[in-house]
């Protein structure tokens, strides 16, 4: 408040005072905190006919952000600031959000639900070429046989398929058949090399590959890696636990006597943009783990993509006269969804409903729907509400135990909150918050961990958070010796992932302190040597529905 009241008084009356009646006026439509942090909006304004022009403003108070751009835009009662076009130059009376021809983007966490939204084409789509299975299937003859007869298609189903996709002529009933047989489930790696290799005589540029997950972007990647294949190709691969080496070398540019695929997940719909791709292979297909809450349980069934995601991915091909390659067929583009279900729709709900009984925003227990952008199945909030009261957070009338706000107020998992309190409460507080460090965090073994080195590793504990917690013993012993990457390189660890680590675990053993519920004369470390107390916790914590501790 201090340096904004110093800002104001640096400023001249007449600009200090419209400054007064924008912050006026957006005080009923925003509720900020004053000692948020400074938020910037970023504006750039590019004139397609004329060149380009950017602008980039930088407001000390958010709230002052909106107000700006409601004023050039077409909100109701906006009116033009006095001082809006002082710097403009030659765009002169020319709106930034009013003009068609303009691209405008703005990041702020605080930005007001009046404020107009803009569509950014992306300014390679459309002048790739798009294909699907059937094109394909055609190109590379290959063909898709089913060995069980019931998952296999009737003739009739063949007949419809070679009607759907219209011209004879140009696709043959094997390529039909093998239409009607394609689904969710579908194996796609054989195709993949055969398009690779018909690419060859086609198009040279970098391929750039969409595959269902990690799981699957393994098993294509020792496909692609087999000396019988015959590919002269350069692989890399992309996910989200890909170290930054691997980012580096998907931007860099391959060898210039191979061809460079980038094999990776959805990261890089929005995420990632990789230079000079001239093919896009997309599988149309995701397996993620989703929260199914009919049964309560993690799921990750193979499903097909959105055609939302369909048209992201299709902005992938940065190259004019580049070629998209949909592994889906055409006649199959209505039966997808249209958005991708939102992450209310496909999370667990303990979260959410733990945060709402601490911000009191839920004093019933009747959750406020009206107030949901996306509202989820009523089962969900049953269940969440049932594992609340599972692990203690809340009492049998739906209130907030004391275990329940200090869960509320840790902003970690509630799995990885309870499994910290029982470490203090069992005294064995050094190894347990190391495994909930690991669990806060993405895994630390890269794809090629071999089950040699973790057997050895484990010591016989036949437990994977025993072996965490070794591997992150040795690991500091070795980063004291200044041998920490050599030690990440032998045991096939990320160095990256394994620093992450060690700073969560220090900021949960920090707030632990903050909150007072560990001193530094709290003898908290007392059974840290003890391996069964350490397998109590981690059960009771993890698996609350077998052990509990009273």
């Amino acid at each position: 408040c201090a340096a904004l009241k110093e800002m104001q008084q640096r400023e001249p009356a007449h600009e200090s005072g419209a400054r007064r009646e924008a912050d006026d006026s957006s005080a009923d439509k925003m509720d900020l905190d004053m000692t948020r942090t400074t938020n910037k909006a970023a504006i750039t304004d590019t004139d397609q006919g004329e060149g380009m022009t950017s602008r980039n403003i930088e407001d000390s108070n958010s709230a002052e952000v909106v107000p700006e751009l409601e004023t050039a835009g077409e909100g109701p009662g906006s009116q033009a600031s006095p001082h809006a076009d002082s710097n403009d130059g030659d765009l002169g009376d020319k709106s930034v959000l009013s003009d068609p021809e303009s691209d405008a983007v703005m990041g702020s966490p605080t930005v007001s639900l009046t404020t107009a939204m803009i569509q950014i084409p992306c300014p390679h789509q459309g002048t790739a070429a798009v294909h699907f299975l059937e094109d394909a299937l055609q190109w590379t003859d290959h063909s898709i046989h089913i060995l069980r007869a019931k998952h296999r298609a009737t003739k009739q189903d063949v007949e419809d398929m070679q009607a759907a996709l219209g011209d004879k002529g140009m696709y043959c009933r094997r390529t039909a058949e093998s239409c009607a047989n394609w689904s969710s489930r579908a194996r796609y790696h054989e195709l993949v090399v055969k398009l690779l290799k018909w690419l060859d005589g086609q198009k040279r540029g970098t391929v750039l590959v969409f595959t269902a997950g990690i799981v699957d972007l393994e098993a294509l990647t020792m496909v692609l890696a087999e000396p019988s294949r015959g590919l002269n190709c350069y692989v890399v691969t992309l996910h989200e636990d890909s170290t930054p080496e691997e980012f580096m070398m998907a931007h860099e540019p391959g060898p210039g006597d191979r061809r460079k695929v980038v094999l990776c997940t959805r990261i890089c719909e929005t995420m990632v943009t990789i230079p000079e791709v001239q093919v896009v292979i997309d599988a149309c297909q995701r397996q993620e783990h989703v929260y199914n809450p009919f049964d309560d349980v993690i799921e990750m069934e193979p499903e097909w993509i959105s055609c939302q995601q369909l048209e992201l991915r299709r902005g992938c091909c940065t190259l004019e006269g580049g070629m998209v390659l949909h592994l889906l067929p055409s006649t199959k583009l209505n039966a997808l969804a249209p958005q991708r279900p939102t992450a209310i729709q496909q999370s667990c709900l303990a979260p959410v409903c733990i945060w709402l009984k601490a911000l009191r925003l839920w004093a019933t227990r009747q959750v406020p729907q009206e107030e949901l952008i996306s509202l989820p199945e009523p089962i969900a909030v049953t269940h969440a509400v049932a594992r609340l009261k599972t692990i203690k957070a809340l009492d049998d009338e739906g209130r907030l135990t004391p275990i329940g706000r200090i869960m509320a107020i840790l902003p970690f998992p509630l799995e990885v909150t309870k499994l910290l309190l029982l470490g203090c409460f069992m005294r064995c507080i050094r190894p347990t918050a190391v495994v909930a460090a690991g669990l806060a965090n993405r895994t630390p073994y890269q794809l090629s961990i071999k089950a040699s080195k973790n057997k050895e590793m484990s010591k016989d504990s036949f437990s994977d958070h025993y072996l965490l917690y070794n591997y992150y013993t040795e690991w500091r012993e070795a980063c004291d010796k200044k041998e920490g990457d050599k030690f990440c390189a032998k045991h096939d660890l990320v160095p990256a992932v394994m620093h992450r680590i060690q700073r969560t675990r220090d900021q949960m053993l920090q707030l632990m302190e903050r909150i007072g519920f560990i001193t530094k004369e709290d003898p908290c470390n007392k059974n840290a040597a003890v391996f069964l107390v350490f397998k109590a916790i981690l059960v009771a914590g993890l698996s609350p529905n077998v052990v509990r501790i009273v």
